[in-house]
């Protein structure tokens, strides 16, 4: 994002950085700060240093607060935070959460880690996905006979399967249709 200072021995004023107060002169009608950095804080809500300051701007499909650059770079919002406070960020690694909260971007909340690690911080705080298939407590039928209703021939109702299975009716139109035990592979 291009900026202009203001020379002081100007007449024109421009406007003030809503995050920083210094005075720039604006390239857009509706700009609001002078630099990526300001635009990058004014879009999250900074509480006490023990909070999370959640981010304000836009979100990726995983819940994760995202920044564009004005350059078309995008990077997720927690990461340039980290990446602008901290020196030796090594970019082969995560930025993780102590918190939990995806839209924390509170420096003190913030570390660095190898994805394993922060795959044992999800699962020892019990934020593990989902049990899948027969791992899961209400299971009532395993993947040898999902294998076996999926290799049924289409022509067999969905009524006699589920008597022989002993499910619903609606649960074997699931699996046929996968949208239940969609990691099963015939």
């Amino acid at each position: 994002m291009k900026r202009y200072r203001i020379n002081p021995n100007s007449a024109y004023r421009g406007k003030e950085c809503a995050v920083c107060s210094e005075r720039f002169i604006p390239t857009g009608s509706r700009s609001l700060y002078c630099s990526d950095l300001c635009r990058l804080w004014g879009l999250i809500t900074i509480k006490t240093q023990e909070e999370c300051w959640p981010w304000k701007g836009t979100r990726n499909r995983d819940g994760y607060g995202i920044y564009k650059f004005s350059g078309g770079r995008t990077t997720t919002a927690h990461r340039e935070i980290y990446r602008n406070l901290y020196g030796g960020f090594d970019p082969g690694l995560e930025v993780c959460h102590i918190c939990d909260n995806r839209l924390c971007c509170n420096p003190h909340h913030l570390f660095q880690g190898t994805h394993a690690e922060n795959m044992h911080d999800m699962a020892q705080k019990g934020r593990a996905p989902p049990l899948l298939g027969e791992k899961h407590h209400q299971a009532k039928l395993t993947e040898i006979q999902v294998r076996e209703i999926l290799r049924t021939d289409a022509t067999v109702p969905h009524v006699h399967l589920a008597k022989k299975f002993d499910v619903t009716p609606e649960m074997i139109s699931l699996i046929r249709n996968r949208r239940n035990w969609k990691h099963v592979c015939v």
